[in-house]
C-alpha cells in the first residue's frame, strides 16, 4: 500500500470521494499511513478525503461502539458501506505487521486469533484459512466495516506481497474478500499452484 502512495498521481478522473475503511494505527510507528494514502488517491482523483477519526482499536468494545456512533466517524463508515471500489492491503497474523508493531493489536488478541484459527486480515477483520470470519475481542474494539459489508462492495482490490502472506491472500481469496488481486510475481506463482 506505501507503494502505490508513492505512485499514484493523476487517476484521469475528477470529484473522486475516497473514503478511509478502518481507523488508524500508531502512526508515529508507520511510513504511510491510512490518511496519507487516502488524500494521496483523492488528490488523484481531483476530489476529497474522508478519513476516520478514531484509531483502528480501542480498548473496548464499549468504547467501539460509542465510537462508531460519533458523527464524524459514522459519516465516514456510512460512505465506506456504500463505496463502488475497495483498495486495501491483505495481512497476515504475524507479530511482524504494522497492526502489531504499532500496538494496536495486542499480544492477548494475538495469541486468542492464533488459537481461533486466524491466518490474516482485511480491513482489520481476521478470517481463517476457509476464508470464515473468526469471533474475537479484536473484532468487537475495531473501528471498521465488517467483512460483510466488504463482501458487498462491487469492486475489492487486494494489495499483497511476501510470500510469508500466501495463506492470509488464499483465504481472502476463498472468503470471496477480493476479486482484484495485485500482487508480486513471486507470491502470484506460489498462489497459482494452490
Amino acid at each position: 500500500m506505501k507503494s502505490f502512495a508513492n505512485y499514484v498521481s493523476d487517476l484521469g478522473v475528477h470529484n473522486v470521494k475516497v473514503v478511509q475503511i478502518n481507523g488508524k494505527t500508531n502512526e508515529t510507528s508507520v511510513p504511510v499511513g491510512a490518511d496519507d494514502l487516502s488524500q494521496a488517491i483523492a488528490r488523484a482523483g481531483h476530489g476529497e478525503a474522508y478519513v476516520i477519526p478514531a484509531p483502528v482499536a480501542v480498548d473496548s468494545a464499549e468504547i467501539a461502539e460509542m465510537l462508531k456512533k460519533e458523527r464524524n466517524i459514522s459519516a465516514a463508515l456510512t460512505l465506506a458501506r456504500e463505496c463502488q471500489i475497495a483498495l486495501f492491503g491483505v495481512g497476515n497474523l504475524s507479530r511482524n505487521t504494522i497492526l502489531y508493531r504499532s500496538g494496536s493489536l495486542k499480544e492477548e488478541d494475538f495469541i486468542e486469533l492464533e488459537e481461533k484459527g486466524a491466518v490474516g486480515d482485511v480491513c482489520t477483520c481476521f478470517f481463517d484459512a476457509r476464508g470464515e470470519a473468526v469471533s474475537s475481542s479484536f473484532a468487537k474494539r475495531r473501528i471498521s466495516i465488517t467483512l460483510e459489508e466488504l463482501k458487498k462492495i462491487p469492486c475489492k482490490i487486494g494489495v499483497a506481497s511476501g510470500l510469508e502472506k500466501k495463506e492470509a491472500l488464499h483465504a481472502a481469496l476463498l472468503g470471496e474478500y477480493i476479486n482484484i488481486l495485485y500482487a508480486d510475481e513471486e507470491l502470484g506463482k506460489e498462489l497459482i499452484a494452490i
